[in-house]
């Protein structure tokens, strides 16, 4: 491999390591910040979907956090496991966002009043779009190929190629299912408008900034899968968050 390459590989490796790293650290350094409330909020509560939901999106990065650091960061790892690790990190990091839009289509049947046609509606979509958004990203994983790494001491794994196309349709899916579920909840928010408890209007301010918060992770994902001039930068906004 030429040297000015390598020289760029290896440089743009190191960024990729430490966004990877810090963004893992900045994860943990929040959970322990709320834990505290988390034990005395949640903990408490009875058993339901949203308490196992809320538990499991808040402890998958745990899984798939370290996995993806074992892939991009460790060099021990031998390079038959590359595309083991590749699939299972982003299987995990694709389940914790399944259960966080499961818990804001629930909220917005709630905030909806709990219509049993908008119900049938809601089931119909998740279902839809994420066997839709599984299906593209099993044919992104299976078209990773990998090459020996050219860096044995600072990378394990070298991807040289993958359908990356595929990927944008996950998060296209994503972006679709998303802005469907603001419109229903700005439908909801203006049918309780004159309602004045705190907890409305939480649900009202907090669902917004959580809608453009994960519209514009989306977005920031496809540009960066599809813009980015480097490849081995390609998939840096695709860690811990």
């Amino acid at each position: 491999m030429d040297a000015a390459i390598l020289t760029s590989v290896f440089q743009n490796r190191v960024l990729f390591n430490y966004a990877l790293v810090g963004s893992f650290m900045l994860s943990v350094a929040d959970h322990f910040q709320t834990f505290a409330r988390e034990v005395r909020l949640v903990w408490p509560k009875q058993r339901s979907i949203i308490k196992f939901l809320y538990l499991y999106t808040r402890y998958s990065p745990w899984i798939y956090g370290p996995m993806m650091i074992n892939k991009d960061v460790a060099v021990t790892l031998k390079f038959g496991q590359c595309a083991g690790h590749t699939t299972a990190s982003s299987l995990i990091n694709m389940s914790t966002i399944v259960a966080a839009e499961a818990i804001m289509f629930v909220r917005v049947y709630a905030i909806c009043g709990k219509n049993r046609t908008l119900l049938f509606w809601l089931i119909f979509q998740f279902i839809a779009i994420h066997v839709a958004a599984y299906v593209f990203l099993s044919i992104f994983l299976t078209s990773f190929v990998f090459f020996p790494t050219p860096l044995p001491t600072h990378m394990a794994c070298f991807p040289v190629a993958s359908d990356t196309q595929k990927l944008v349709y996950v998060y296209v899916l994503i972006i679709v299912s998303e802005f469907i579920i603001m419109l229903i909840s700005l439908f909801g928010f203006w049918k309780f408008r004159a309602a004045n408890s705190q907890l409305f209007k939480t649900l009202r301010q907090d669902g917004i900034l959580y809608f453009f918060a994960l519209v514009a992770i989306s977005f920031a994902n496809i540009l960066f899968d599809v813009a980015v001039p480097d490849q081995s930068l390609r998939f840096i906004l695709s860690i811990p968050r």
